[in-house]
């Protein structure tokens, strides 16, 4: 492989979780327009994404992630598997660490904003909160793909 296309496959890599989430939000923006008849269908789904049930249930599957990756990033620093030794013969193992705590920072800001959602969730008039819910928005889509990216080349190293 040429190096322009290795260059753009490692920048699109680093960069995917927060160019997706970005355009996702913007979609969801985008329909949830008051001019547009998918605006009733985008509401109600609002009302069943901001109920309590499902607002708790992204705190316990985001508490269980946090320790999960912690867990982990300890158990590959401690590896001594051949997988691991050629990332590191690689130069590659502060990526996948870099991978490992950029999940585990929005799986942190995810837990913390989705707090502050479900104590809020009855302030959903004001345009700061319809902001901030925009931010949770991203920061939660941002860590499902940086969780996905980090768990997706770490089990490619494991099935070597």
């Amino acid at each position: 492989m040429n190096h322009t296309m290795k260059a753009g496959r490692l920048l699109w890599e680093r960069n995917y979780p927060y160019i997706i989430a970005l355009l996702l939000i913007i979609m969801i923006g985008i329909l949830s327009h008051e001019d547009l008849p998918c605006q009733i269908i985008m509401d109600q789904l609002k009302t069943k994404i901001l109920s309590e049930n499902i607002l708790g249930a992204i705190l316990t599957v985001e508490s269980i992630l946090f320790g999960f990756l912690l867990t982990v990033l300890t158990l590959t620093l401690q590896s001594d598997a051949t997988s691991i030794n050629e990332i590191k013969r690689a130069g590659r193992i502060s990526e996948l660490i870099s991978y490992n705590k950029n999940a585990v920072i929005t799986s942190f800001l995810t837990i913390i904003t989705t707090t502050i959602v479900m104590l809020t969730h009855d302030i959903t008039t004001h345009y700061l909160y319809t902001a901030f819910l925009y931010l949770w928005g991203f920061i939660t889509l941002t860590n499902l793909l940086s969780t996905y990216r980090f768990l997706d080349i770490f089990y490619a190293l494991i099935h070597k």
